[in-house]
């Protein structure tokens, strides 16, 4: 019985003393962390930064300049998601993106009214992270894609989308 009691103590204290006493990150730590990871940004964003592109993350979309104007641009695997209606130029380069979700059942929505709206060639693609995009159209110069944002943004003034500064995003295949 007193065997029983001891082993009881022991796992109650075993698993009650890192919970009470925590192992709490310090503001030295997070400062650390987070000084760290902007060397680390910087270090990757110079080269893009030296050939004139404002970029907001690493991880994000960059600007480039077509013409007169500046267009969020990725470059990324993207392949067909299954169900999904195949672009009309499944091998373009650059590809015109509306939107980006985790549920394909809110991205074959934009996708439908997209069609609606006349663009037939509107499709849905894949990630290597399981995120839908909605692709609008696939080009294969950077000139064509983006006159196609500009028509998107004509078309439908009051739509926030998935690129910088709510403007549709040009996807490049890599």
């Amino acid at each position: 019985m007193k065997h029983r009691r001891a082993i009881y103590f022991s796992l109650a204290s075993a698993v009650m003393v890192p919970v009470l006493c925590g192992c709490k990150p310090t503001e030295k730590n997070y400062r650390a962390a987070y000084d760290a990871a902007l060397k680390k940004r910087e270090m990757s964003v110079g080269d893009l930064r030296a050939e004139g592109h404002r970029v907001i993350s690493i991880d994000g979309p960059r600007t480039v300049n077509v013409g007169d104007r500046s267009y969020a641009l990725i470059t990324d695997f993207l392949k067909s998601a299954d169900g999904g209606k195949p672009l009309a130029n499944p091998e373009a380069r650059y590809r015109v993106a509306v939107g980006r979700y985790r549920m394909p059942t809110n991205a074959r929505a934009q996708v439908d009214d997209l069609r609606s709206s006349g663009f037939k060639d509107a499709g849905l693609m894949l990630d290597g992270k399981d995120r839908y995009y909605v692709i609008a159209a696939g080009f294969d110069s950077l000139d064509e894609a983006a006159a196609c944002v500009k028509k998107l943004k004509e078309k439908f003034p009051a739509t926030t989308f998935v690129g910088l500064d709510g403007d549709p995003l040009i996807v490049e295949r890599p």
